[in-house]
């Protein structure tokens, strides 16, 4: 796999540099023929005495002044292409976020009509998940519906797909088939491992992505106590509105739990959490689990703690061959995870797991 990709950047590399010998094959070509044309019309008259030498070397510099006057867009031709690549990407980053807005304000419209079009369920009819190159199959026709104020947990070895199936349902990921039905972006939340901190103030950042949500002060507080950031305000005086440098400030687990203020704040209709708790203790994990089923957010997590499983509805237990299987006794469930660490901690030789008297 790592192979395939070495190649592909190789290849890349050298169509670039294949490209760029092409351009200054070109332009260089093109700045050689504007001296060598002026002396080929005016050698002539030279030798035939028509013009005197220094006539054609007044020929020359004026060519080569007309020329380089009416030849802006070949000498600047590199300029030019980098500069027209970043106005395609701003350009494709434009459209999105104009397409991201169109729903926001579509979502408005619609809850001022008191129709709830988007529903509030998430269900996949025999989806199969592919990577983006469709080179290789990670989930085979998953089914399952999972409705408001329900949850899932996913868990598999690593490489199974548990977090494609995040990507697939978020839309980052369009390759495979199936059906997939889901509320509009606006009403979901992605949590993922490592949560991205804005610069600007505390604030800024429980309030991210939506600073304009309209929550007071109080409702920030509250939030911040649940989760346990009292320390993190301490740190700022209780000021929320004082810049800090957060992303290096707060460590991994403090930014986990900033993800979690900003769920709460924001109040989705489904929260999509990828390994969203794995630097945090079991404790502080069970807390803001209980407070998400509290909440009434639908959520679908990824995990490989098996102290999880009690939090959750329903496990998909994905597999490497791409096959699936959903339990919904999550009691036997717990109960099996836990004997499977229990005989992975057992030395070898004894059923009991007491070690061998020699």
């Amino acid at each position: 796999m790592h192979q395939h990709r070495f190649a592909a950047v190789v290849r890349n590399t050298a169509a670039i540099i294949g490209l760029n010998r092409n351009l200054a094959f070109f332009t260089n070509s093109y700045n050689y023929f504007a001296l060598v044309v002026p002396l080929m019309i005016a050698a002539p008259m030279f030798m035939r005495g028509e013009v005197q030498f220094g006539e054609v070397t007044q020929a020359a510099a004026a060519f080569g002044q007309v020329l380089a006057a009416a030849s802006m867009i070949i000498t600047q031709f590199s300029g030019l292409s980098s500069y027209l690549a970043g106005v395609q990407r701003l350009g494709n980053l434009w459209n999105s976020l104009d397409e991201h807005d169109a729903e926001e304000q579509r979502a408005e419209r619609i809850k001022s009509m008191g129709v709830d079009e988007g529903g509030s369920t998430v269900k996949l009819d025999e989806l199969t998940i592919q990577t983006p190159n469709d080179a290789k199959t990670l989930v085979s026709k998953l089914s399952f519906e999972l409705g408001s104020k329900q949850s899932l947990l996913i868990m598999g070895p690593s490489g199974t797909g548990k977090s494609s199936v995040l990507r697939t349902i978020a839309g980052l990921w369009m390759s495979g088939s199936g059906l997939l039905e889901r509320p509009m972006l606006v009403d979901l939340m992605f949590l993922p491992q490592r949560p991205y901190m804005v610069e600007g103030s505390l604030r800024n950042q429980l309030l991210y992505p939506y600073p304009d949500s309209g929550a007071t002060d109080e409702q920030i507080l509250e939030v911040v106590e649940k989760v346990n950031l009292t320390d993190v305000l301490e740190r700022v005086d209780g000021d929320l509105d004082r810049v800090v440098d957060w992303g290096n400030v707060l460590s991994l687990g403090e930014q986990q739990r900033v993800a979690f203020a900003r769920l709460f704040l924001r109040q989705p209709k489904f929260a999509f959490l990828d390994e969203a708790t794995s630097a945090l203790d079991e404790e502080n994990q069970a807390h803001l689990y209980r407070m998400l089923r509290e909440s009434g957010i639908g959520s679908i997590s990824v995990g490989h703690r098996s102290t999880l499983i009690e939090y959750h509805d329903r496990l998909l237990q994905l597999e490497r061959s791409g096959t699936w299987q959903i339990k919904t006794n999550l009691s036997q469930s717990l109960h099996e995870a836990e004997v499977d660490l229990i005989q992975v901690a057992q030395p070898a030789g004894r059923p009991d797991g007491q070690a061998s008297k020699s």
